[in-house]
């Protein structure tokens, strides 16, 4: 197996290599963005977190919704239309090798409403420290600085699309029907306490240096890159 991709799915699933091109290459990663979702910080940087994790194993991930959207004036990757920008970014993050499509669809909606909405697999919303996926109704994406929610509902979404595409083949993979998570308190919030969240600072000073930058500090430094009341 010369594809990375391979070794790593092929690690924890029996499916062979032309099996593992089939699902991998030949799956539609359908990832829709609500129009009230797209105009906000959260929405576009879940939609980024989500798009870029699909993309480093999926061929196949299309971005659907408002493309005249521009990138939002606190989202520091883009300038000018945010969906064609995101769209011309994913073929760079590694190299194509498409499969033929095979007709299998994952849909993924981000926020509330959509064409997609009644018919998606997942749906995945971000309140402030909250993440938010379903499996059975549209999420909320609410307008604020805080990317925390945002990019834990996008690692979340994305695990939940790898675990779709490969149902049966994970041996003991468990499937999330519904996760309500905060990552400050790492507990589920529920009704109003949801719009009622601590707030972060309006301005926060940092002097801080990074050894090492494997996962744990990418993760760190992109929520730092989306956290636009960090300076230092």
């Amino acid at each position: 197996m010369t594809d990375p991709r391979f070794s790593f799915v092929g690690s924890i699933s029996p499916a062979g290599e032309a099996e593992l091109q089939d699902r991998l290459g030949g799956t539609r990663i359908h990832i829709e963005v609500a129009p009230s979702a797209i105009r906000t910080l959260p929405g576009q940087i879940l939609l980024y977190q989500l798009a870029t994790l699909a993309a480093r194993l999926f061929d196949r991930v299309e971005l659907h919704g408002d493309d005249t959207n521009v990138a939002h004036r606190h989202f520091p990757l883009f300038n000018g239309a945010f969906l064609p920008a995101l769209r011309t970014l994913l073929p760079m993050l590694r190299k194509s090798t498409v499969a033929p499509d095979n007709g299998r669809v994952v849909q993924v909606l981000v926020g509330n409403g959509g064409a997609d909405s009644a018919r998606a697999d997942i749906y995945v919303g971000a309140v402030d420290w909250v993440a938010l996926v379903s499996t059975s109704s549209p999420q909320p994406v609410r307008e604020g600085t805080n990317p925390c929610g945002a990019l834990a509902a996008g690692a979340l979404a994305a695990g939940e699309v790898f675990k779709i595409v490969f149902d049966g083949r994970l041996p003991a993979a468990l499937r999330a029907s519904d996760i309500n998570l905060s990552v400050l308190t790492y507990k589920p919030v529920v009704g109003e306490s949801l719009f009622q969240q601590p707030a972060l600072p309006e301005q926060v000073v940092g002097d801080a240096a990074l050894v090492g930058c494997g996962s744990v500090g990418c993760a760190f430094l992109q929520g730092i890159i989306f956290t636009p009341s960090l300076t230092g």
